[in-house]
């Protein structure tokens, strides 16, 4: 039997990549940026590299959210040329795995362009994505 499941909900996210110089930066960088989801009640995972989705839902948090207020302090915490985008999609939660390798996972519709947005900006630019 197949355990694969995923849950769909309303999410609210922020994709944020910035450069760095050196592994430490990228590790100090990308530890501010999981306090900051912790401290909005958000969810954070690393993409890859310098790349990171951080992610809220009322399924994960009832707290109420402010995608701005995160964005702002995204912005004040990374370097000058990193850049943001965010928006609100329909999400997906869960188990992408099986019984032999278990592998839980946060998409959105229309995260293929997100991240394609992301690395086409300038950098130092924030843009929210719209349907």
């Amino acid at each position: 039997a197949n355990s694969f499941a995923m849950s769909q909900t309303q999410m609210e996210f922020v994709l944020a990549q910035f450069r760095t110089v050196s592994p430490v930066k990228a590790s100090q960088f990308i530890a501010a940026m999981s306090d900051t989801a912790i401290r909005h009640d958000a969810q954070m995972e690393q993409l890859m590299g310098t790349l990171v989705l951080i992610y809220h839902t009322p399924e994960l948090s009832e707290k109420e959210f402010n995608r701005s207020r995160l964005v702002d302090e995204a912005q004040a915490l990374l370097p000058h040329d990193s850049r943001i985008v965010h928006g609100v999609a329909p999400g997906f939660l869960g188990n992408l795995g099986n019984e032999t390798r278990m592998f839980y996972a946060a998409t959105f519709l229309g995260c293929d362009f997100a991240i394609a947005r992301v690395f086409e900006m300038d950098a130092g630019r924030v843009e929210e994505l719209t349907a």
